[in-house]
């Protein structure tokens, strides 16, 4: 149990990157200019044709942008929007700034932390139960109060801890259905 601060302190850290990294997928207006111009390029090349005049797109084509090329075959439809886009005000900076965020919550595996969490509460419990089970040797007894504090403190991190993983697989499983992904799949 030596370890239970620095593992509460791992999952908190990665919890805050997740949370960052899904508020800024929802409210970055750089990833929203880009997926507007995927679109209506697609839209442009589709045009005539059952799959011209979408309203959306599935992410998973996002990763094709490379792989449609102009007639001479020199660029491809990724170079376009990324060129098409660029020309946007402060646009280096923003995408930086939504990669930096972005690769942090990339880096959690938000079913590895919820195990990880689920495995520390279980500790917790069970260590809990043990130390509770001490007797208080008498009234000089200095070690008893100090488990006591322990115990309290370490029960409050947990359920703060809880209560942001909950918080954040709630937004995790909002923002994935946003773009019409099914969060058990990703």
């Amino acid at each position: 149990m030596l370890e239970f601060e620095p593992k509460i302190d791992e999952i908190e850290y990665d919890l805050e990157l997740l949370k960052q990294a899904t508020y800024q997928t929802k409210h970055s207006l750089i990833l929203r200019k880009i997926l507007e111009v995927v679109l209506h390029v697609g839209n442009f090349l589709n045009a005539g044709t059952a799959r011209g005049r979408a309203d959306g797109f599935r992410l998973e084509s996002l990763s094709k942008l490379n792989d449609v090329k102009t007639a001479d075959g020199k660029s491809s439809l990724l170079e376009f929007v990324v060129s098409y886009v660029r020309s946007e005000e402060n646009f280096v900076d923003a995408l930086t700034a939504f990669i930096n965020t972005l690769n942090g919550g990339l880096k959690v595996n938000l079913q590895q932390t919820k195990i990880d969490l689920i495995s520390i509460t279980s500790e917790f419990s069970m260590i809990t139960n043990a130390l509770q089970e001490l007797q208080k040797v008498d009234d000089n007894d200095v070690i008893h109060p100090k488990i006591e504090d322990f115990i309290s403190e370490a029960k409050q991190q947990l359920e703060d801890v809880n209560t942001l993983f909950q918080a954040v697989e709630s937004k995790y499983e909002k923002i994935v259905h946003f773009f019409g992904e099914d969060p058990k799949l990703t």
